[in-house]
């Protein structure tokens, strides 16, 4: 099995590329911005972690990550935004070798 990681700026055609690639390739495409929504829902590590950084604040009364009010903290302070990439890079990294060891079996 081949690996291929696709990086770049928002709107600079990674989906694009990725869908031609799983076309062309018959490829299994593991998308990192979904997996980061679906980990904010899931309240695993990554969304105790989060909560445990940024305080009980960012959360809706459903207890689900209000992603506008982290998205106003994180975004007018350099130091949160790099502690929340920090957090998000561990565990969505973590997450993408787990379903490439699944799909290998």
């Amino acid at each position: 099995m081949k690996i291929i990681g696709i990086t770049g700026n928002s709107g600079s055609g990674k989906t694009y590329i990725a869908q031609a690639l799983a076309e062309e390739l018959k490829a299994t495409i593991i998308d990192a911005d979904k997996l980061v929504s679906k980990m904010h829902q899931e309240r695993g590590a990554y969304y105790k972690e989060i909560v445990r950084k940024f305080g009980e604040d960012i959360l809706l009364p459903t207890k689900e990550i209000n992603k506008k009010a982290l998205a106003e903290i994180i975004f007018s302070n350099p130091k949160k935004l790099a502690q929340i990439n920090k957090i998000t890079k561990k565990h969505v990294v973590k997450k993408i070798k787990q379903q490439v060891i699944k799909k290998r079996k």
